[in-house]
């Protein structure tokens, strides 16, 4: 198990820097999608955990705020492997979007926890924020013409859907913190 992992984090990363990757590079396997899956939660519960260190306790709708991210992503691939023809796929979609948007994620964690957000202006926390949210998007059209053979347009239209439903959520939803302080 450990060794398809990191053969997945390695083809995530070349998914994500937009470096050539094959199919045959990720194990797509239901135990690597959980633990990548895994990883990924894990990651976004320690990255938020930084600001508020050490933490006395932690928000359930915090932390349902992120499962249901995983959610909505997991779903949309779902739902678009079907609407384009081949269901089989959804799995190998999942696994190759969650390889990449670990990397997305570290990076942004690296980058939201170095800024010193108080000396930028008031919306590019915002479009900073958003752009690596397009980089998962960029990852989920690479898988889907990995996985489907889809036309570029076809793709776009699905990775930026991907995009706007998990932003939408963020942003509707989002304002709970997930730790706290006493």
């Amino acid at each position: 198990m450990v060794t398809g992992l990191v053969r997945n984090l390695i083809a995530g990363l070349k998914l994500v820097s937009l470096a050539p990757v094959h199919r045959d590079a990720f194990v797509l396997q239901t135990d690597q999608l959980i633990a990548l899956l895994l990883i990924a939660i894990a990651l976004q519960v320690g990255g938020a955990a930084i600001p508020y260190w050490p933490v006395a306790g932690i928000w359930a709708y915090g932390l349902g705020l992120i499962l249901l991210r995983y959610t909505i992503m997991l779903a949309v691939l779902q739902v678009l492997a079907g609407a384009l023809g081949d269901w089989r796929q959804a799995g190998p979609m999942q696994v190759m979007v969650l390889a990449g948007a670990i990397w997305a994620q570290t990076l942004w964690l690296i980058v939201a926890n170095t800024i010193d957000w108080a000396a930028l202006p008031v919306y590019s926390g915002f479009v900073i924020s958003n752009a690596f949210l397009g980089l998962s998007g960029i990852v989920a059209v690479r898988a889907l013409r990995l996985c489907l053979s889809t036309s570029l347009a076809v793709s776009v239209a699905g990775g930026a859907l991907l995009v706007v439903l998990i932003g939408a959520s963020g942003m509707l939803l989002d304002g709970a913190p997930l730790f706290r302080r006493d």
